[in-house]
């Protein structure tokens, strides 16, 4: 799935849909509709009700493209009014009402620098990841300048589609390979965000961009960073031995990432208390066997990633939509969450309503569907993605867990008002027990 972007700067790289400009759109003087382009004079119904759904499937059917509105056939500006309704909005309402699966794409409207009332409206296709896109009961390709529906009799056609789908699986799938921690017996979490659609490129050879590496480190408090072949590789400690367990942050050079979470286990005298006190309240449940895992402090590192992720797709303006996210809990059979709340209310709980564990050593229950970002809704949805990749798998509801998250946080904050320590202060305060 090679970009392609008919806008090329004076050092030769294609400009991205978010990067161009009205001058920029001068470039189109000099190309021709076709393959990968197509012209619209007019946004009116019968481009929004005749033809934009089917173009768009056509395009991300075959190799993506652009679709431009306010342009002539010959490639000349003739610019259309702004409406009041974003133009994203109508046509996602477009694709999701007339095209099955709906497609990915991007949208700009180029505003005329001397009237901020006029402009041309480019939308950016990308050659879809799960073909066929079926438009009103039609396959559309691209043939050539034109989209051509894709009759019975070509069978073949569907079955390249389907074929293409796969292979995006196949991609999917040889990504999801855990090569960094692979750890035998300590419990941890992955995550792997996929970018289907990579449209720009991480280039650390560029000394400028090594600034922009440490940039990120330092934001999210990353101790230390390493280029590897394919990716850089954030550590959330200055020892990146293999027995550090430290928290380690991968970003692929298309911006794919993948999250390498060790959790965090109770030392084994405050497991064993544990263990005591909730037989001694529920004779019935012996856990002595189990191991715990400290929710809180789990919880609290998975979403410190997952801020990190998608505070660097919003800075650089990478669509999530772009991405399959897949999260995976590793080493956890017989494993336990466990919270530590003032009151014994999480003991009491365990009491009343079942002692809630896995039975599996290693649980991957989870595909999500991504959905785009925006800066004020990134706590609540980092929160959301790591109670998905944490809780979920243990038997959690959303309120039970963040009940008791909350009330950790309290308890921690009693001791900590600051919210600064490490797993040896927060032990060795709370419980009185050496981490």
């Amino acid at each position: 799935m090679a970009y392609y972007s008919p806008f090329i700067e004076d050092d030769g790289n294609l400009l991205l849909p978010n990067e161009v400009t009205y001058t920029h759109l001068l470039q189109l003087a000099e190309i021709e509709e076709g393959y990968k382009i197509e012209y619209k004079s007019l946004w009116n119904n019968d481009v929004k009700k005749k033809h934009l759904a089917k173009t768009i499937s056509s395009f991300a059917n075959t190799e993506g493209g652009w679709i431009f509105i306010g342009v002539n056939d010959d490639g000349s500006i003739a610019p259309i009014c702004r409406e009041r309704t974003d133009f994203g909005q109508q046509i996602s309402g477009i694709v999701k009402a007339n095209i099955s699966p709906p497609p990915a794409f991007e949208t700009k409207f180029i505003k005329c620098p001397d009237d901020d009332t006029r402009g041309i409206l480019a939308i950016y296709v990308r050659e879809g990841s799960e073909p066929p896109y079926i438009c009103r009961g039609t396959v559309y390709i691209r043939v050539g300048s034109s989209k051509f529906p894709v009759v019975s009799s070509h069978r073949s056609e569907i079955d390249n589609l389907i074929n293409k789908r796969n292979g995006y699986k196949t991609q999917f799938e040889k990504f999801c390979v855990d090569d960094i921690l692979n750890e035998d017996n300590f419990p941890y979490c992955i995550v792997y965000l996929y970018n289907k659609h990579p449209s720009g490129i991480l280039n650390i050879g560029d000394r400028s961009k090594r600034g922009e590496i440490q940039n990120i480190a330092d934001k999210h408090r990353f101790k230390s960073w390493m280029p590897s072949a394919s990716s850089i590789l954030f550590f959330n400690s200055e020892d990146v031995s293999s027995s550090s367990r430290t928290l380690i942050f991968e970003l692929f050079y298309n911006f794919s990432m993948k999250l390498h979470i060790p959790l965090t286990p109770l030392p084994n005298a405050l497991s064993r208390s544990v263990a005591e006190d909730i037989n001694q309240r529920n004779a019935k449940i012996d856990v002595s066997n189990f191991k715990a895992i400290d929710g809180f402090l789990s919880y609290n590192s998975i979403k410190s990633l997952y801020e990190a992720a998608f505070s660097i797709l919003i800075e650089k303006e990478v669509s999530f939509e772009n991405y399959i996210l897949k999260s995976e809990l590793k080493n956890v059979y017989n494993s336990y969450l466990f919270f530590a709340t003032r009151n014994d209310e999480w003991c009491e709980f365990v009491c009343k309503k079942g002692f809630r564990y896995s039975t599996k050593d290693s649980i991957s229950p989870i595909i999500f569907s991504s959905e785009n970002l925006c800066e004020d809704e990134l706590e609540t949805r980092s929160g959301v993605y790591a109670f998905n990749s944490l809780a979920f798998p243990f038997g959690y509801f959303i309120d039970e867990f963040f009940e008791f998250l909350e009330l950790n946080r309290k308890h921690a904050n009693t001791f900590f008002p600051d919210h600064s320590y490490t797993n040896r202060d927060y032990y060795g305060r709370l419980f009185g027990t050496e981490f």
